[in-house]
Parts: structure tokens; C-alpha cells; sequence
């Protein structure tokens, strides 16, 4: 987290599970990114035939992809959400960047801009 000025920047935030899900006769007992996991599921669930079509960008998972792997992304003009499983898909990762404003750039050059001379910054 960046904070300036009582302005708060949360990004990039990474998340990483490993093992994805702890199951327990079968069942899981524990899935730490659930919420991510399922919610992207229901969204292109929901998804009508012309939106998926552009939201799926391939129809078939490369060759190194099988079983339970799987890989969504979200990417729009300043915002990109990803989630990815590697090895059997029990190892899972999630990514939120702000790429115009990654490590609070926006926060901080706002607190510049407002509160110190340019000159003192770019001695």
C-alpha cells in the first residue's frame, strides 16, 4: 500500500495459495481464493454467445494445460486482474495491477504536485 495526503493506492496486490484447496474424505475444507475463483466462473458462465466469443481467446487450453489448470484474465485501459493455477491447477496465484498507477504513481505525483515545488525534484 502507498498512502499520501489520506489517499490510499492498493495496487499492484498479489495473492498466492499453495496448495489451492485442502480436502479433507473428498471434500474441500479449505479454498483460500474461492471468491476469485468461482466469481470468474460464474461470470463467463453468464457471458451470451457474441461476449464470449470475445472473451475467450482461445477454445482449447495449450497442451501443457489439463485436468483442473486454468487461466483467466480481466484487462482493461488501467486495470488488469489475472488468476492462474500451475502444476495439477492446486497451486493458484491472483494478480490486481493499476497499470497507470502501480506502486502509487498517481498518489505520489498528486502529493508532488500539491504540496512541493517541481524544482526540489527534479534536482
Amino acid at each position: 500500500m502507498t498512502a499520501a495526503d489520506g489517499e490510499v493506492s492498493p495496487a499492484p496486490v498479489f495473492f498466492g495459495a499453495n496448495p489451492a484447496c485442502v480436502s479433507y474424505a473428498g471434500r474441500p475444507v479449505s479454498r483460500p481464493l474461492a471468491a476469485e475463483e468461482d466469481l470468474a466462473r460464474a461470470l463467463v458462465d453468464g457471458l451470451g454467445q457474441a461476449e464470449r466469443a470475445a472473451a475467450v481467446v482461445a477454445g482449447q487450453a495449450p497442451g501443457d494445460i489439463r485436468g483442473r489448470r486454468h487461466y483467466y484474465r480481466v484487462q482493461g485501459d488501467d486495470l488488469l486482474i489475472e488468476y492462474d493455477t500451475t502444476d495439477d491447477g492446486n497451486h493458484a496465484h491472483t494478480v490486481l495491477r493499476r497499470p497507470r498507477s502501480d506502486f502509487g504513481d498517481d498518489v505520489l505525483a498528486a502529493h508532488y504536485s500539491r504540496e512541493h515545488n517541481s524544482r526540489e525534484h527534479n534536482s
